[in-house]
């Protein structure tokens, strides 16, 4: 599954890679381990191609604004611009750890764009021990990835995607409950 994400990067299909990656985890996760994980990935990645294409370009966009924005403020040093640029920076924050539920979003439920992105940011925003413990978890992933180089070639992208998509899966499932009752 890196593999293809790796060869997409080059091919502009880097986003659509990484959701059937998401979505072969997300496999693992329901406990599905019998599946045939090639065929399986092709299957999510030619479903989800045009949404993920849509969503990546659309993340690109705001980062990219988000981040220029942020340049031009920190460039202008008055005082009355101090709080916008607070304001920018807890923004920016929010966006970057909206996104490790996008993904999971895409793969779990058949949502528009739009609504990718406004649950991305309500589930991070509701869920902030999820969320905090997702940040700790990657952290600790890079940290051993760090120590032992030799397995990023192996489990970089798809141990990421399986720890993710399991903690945005109970997420999914508290949220539900509460909707049921």
């Amino acid at each position: 599954m890196d593999f293809f994400s790796v060869i997409g990067l080059f091919v502009f299909s880097f986003f659509p890679a990484t959701i059937a990656m998401f979505g072969v985890c997300r496999k693992w996760v329901l406990k599905e381990y019998e599946i045939p994980v090639f065929k399986q990935f092709v299957h999510v990645f030619k479903k989800e191609y045009f949404k993920s294409q849509k969503t990546g370009f659309i993340l690109l966009f705001i980062w990219a604004l988000l981040y220029i924005e942020l340049q031009i403020l920190r460039a202008v040093d008055l005082y009355y611009f101090k709080p916008l640029l607070l304001f920018f920076y807890i923004l920016m924050f929010l966006f970057i750890i909206s996104i490790l539920y996008m993904a999971p979003i895409v793969v779990h439920y058949n949502s528009s764009v739009i609504k990718i992105f406004k649950n991305s940011l309500l589930i991070t925003i509701a869920n902030p021990l999820y969320t905090i413990t997702i940040i700790a978890s990657v952290f600790c992933l890079v940290f051993i990835l760090n120590m032992i180089p030799g397995l990023i070639i192996f489990f970089s992208g798809s141990v990421f995607a399986f720890v993710i998509m399991w903690f945005s899966h109970q997420v999914f499932i508290k949220n539900e409950q509460k909707l049921a009752v």
